[in-house]
């Protein structure tokens, strides 16, 4: 007996330890004072190898709060950037604009276009991320990190300048690995300085390395374009590729493919030598991911919906979620009922869930701009600034269960994406 359960000691201290890969999906808020807070999940007790990071203008979970601020950035060990956009409420003439760094994770903007707030680091701890804020917020502005850890995630987040002319291309070397997503994001900034400029505007695209029968490039472009009166608002969401605007004019057309060094970006139009951020990661070929553009229910108030698409009981799912009504085409409907101003962000794992959303509407005067995010339900509002989605999603064995008590009787296109790993161990046991 002892000879046996020596034996098996040794076995288990010899042989290579079984791979993991985690993810965790953290509500966290601005801090109102010039302090440090560590925003910690459940990474198995080890460091995070990448984080994406979502800030909103919202404070009250669940309340509708006037004007609009959103804010993405992302972090790996010694890089960090972020871009963002906001716009005011109320205005007769509007005011919009965007900022995007590349010495902070996150940050947020007074109303006179100044820096109100920024949160850095000095790196991953276990578990989780300390951020420093050297100036307090005027208020606890809400926010939500998505971390990926495990002994089979390799993350990179860096920047790049994007090619200008059609057909050009840039290769994205320094990331050093074949990746298995890249996360990209650029606002109306051409370069990544501590400086804002006129327009809100808010670029996020996903690429996807082998996806589950569907598509391996979507995104979103969402704007608020400055000094309007009425205002003017706009959204694109693309298939295949990402195509971002400047104003209500194509800026970008982006198709992004894989290589042993990192990614490529292929142009597709004439277009600025922008900045984008970027986060990619790999799994050790022990992940699984579905990225399609979806439509939401044109059943008004449906408890039945759901995107079954994946085929697979997701890990993470991600819905970039906005107005528009068709794809890879510029909607500006100017005081229609379908009006397509508004965009957000919904991240579900296991039991947690946060959901974010801006709405500016067009052609008002003066401007209606609006945030909310809600920690309970997936919540999205209208143009208007009135609650369009509340929604209970679930993952299910091929998907996303999307039961809504309030959804509008026109189908909208927002991007999906689902994550499974295979991993021996992950966080929320019981998913795949």
């Amino acid at each position: 007996m002892i000879y046996f359960l020596t034996l098996i000691t040794w076995l288990a201290l010899s042989l290579p330890a079984a791979g993991s890969v985690f993810v965790d999906v953290v509500p966290f808020g601005m801090l109102t004072s010039a302090t440090t807070q560590t925003i910690t999940g459940d990474m198995g007790g080890q460091l995070p190898k990448g984080g994406l990071f979502i800030v909103t203008k919202a404070l009250t979970p669940g309340t509708i709060r006037a004007n609009t601020g959103l804010t993405i950035g992302a972090h790996t060990t010694g890089s960090s950037w972020y871009v963002m956009g906001q716009s005011f409420d109320n205005q007769t003439v509007t005011d919009a604009d965007s900022w995007q760094d590349d010495n902070a994770v996150v940050a947020v903007q007074n109303l006179d276009r100044t820096l109100m707030c920024a949160g850095t680091t000095t790196g991953f701890v276990a578990d989780g991320i300390p951020l420093a804020q050297t100036a307090g917020c005027t208020q606890e502005f809400q926010g939500a990190a998505l971390l990926f850890g495990g002994t089979d995630t390799t993350c990179k987040a860096a920047t790049f300048t994007a090619p200008s002319g059609i057909g050009s291309s840039t290769d994205v070397n320094d990331v050093g690995f074949t990746p298995d997503i890249v996360f990209i994001a650029k606002s109306k900034m051409d370069t990544f300085t501590a400086a804002g400029g006129a327009s809100q505007i808010v670029d996020l695209g996903i690429a996807v390395n082998h996806p589950v029968a569907a598509d391996v490039n979507a995104g979103v472009s969402w704007v608020v374009q400055n000094g309007q009166n009425p205002s003017a608002v706009g959204v694109y969401v693309s298939t295949t590729t990402l195509y971002t605007l400047d104003v209500f004019t194509g800026d970008g057309e982006y198709t992004i493919s894989f290589d042993a060094a990192g990614f490529n970006v292929l142009q597709g139009v004439e277009a600025n030598a922008d900045m984008f951020g970027y986060l990619a990661c790999k799994f050790n070929n022990k992940a699984q991911f579905y990225l399609s553009v979806v439509d939401t229910s044109a059943t008004a108030n449906n408890a039945a919906h759901s995107f079954t698409g994946p085929g697979f009981l997701p890990l993470l799912s991600m819905l970039l979620m906005t107005g528009a009504n068709t794809a890879n085409s510029i909607e500006v409907t100017a005081g229609a009922a379908e009006d397509p101003g508004s965009l957000g962000i919904s991240l579900l794992h296991g039991s947690s869930i946060w959901s974010g959303s801006v709405s500016a509407q067009d052609n008002a005067s003066p401007s209606a701009m609006k945030s909310l995010v809600s920690l309970t339900d997936l919540r999205m509002m209208l143009h208007t600034g009135l609650l369009g989605w509340q929604c209970t999603p679930a993952h299910i064995s091929t998907g996303l269960s999307l039961p809504c008590t309030t959804n509008p009787s026109t189908a909208r296109k927002w991007v999906y994406l689902a994550m499974k790993t295979t991993a021996t161990r992950r966080r929320a046991p019981g998913n795949n």
